[in-house]
């Protein structure tokens, strides 16, 4: 599956947050990436990890296609919406899956 038709899933399940990468109420854009790379919730990784390395190439083509430089900056937006990072996510999986 597309990592960012797996993340909106994540999402959608689980709910979306701001400011932390997870609690009770959900995920972030970042923590929701991570569950799809296979990042346990608390689990410590490094590069050279799968896991970690396959987060870290998910995070740098969403960063890349929405042009910004920090995940979790855009995520936690003041104004930011559940909405806004769902439809984002649409949009990189279009170019995930033509690239």
């Amino acid at each position: 599956m597309n990592p960012y038709e797996a993340a909106i899933e994540v999402l959608e399940k689980h709910g979306w947050i701001q400011g932390t990468s997870h609690t009770v109420w959900g995920y972030c854009l970042s923590g929701a990436l991570g569950v799809v790379a296979g990042i346990r919730v608390g689990e410590v990784t490094y590069t050279g990890c799968a896991r970690y390395d396959n987060w870290s190439t998910y995070c740098k083509f969403f960063r890349a296609q929405l042009r910004i430089q920090s995940i979790p900056f855009w995520n936690d937006r003041p104004a930011r919406t559940k909405e806004e990072v769902l439809e984002a996510l649409r949009v990189v999986a279009k170019a995930w899956a033509n690239k």
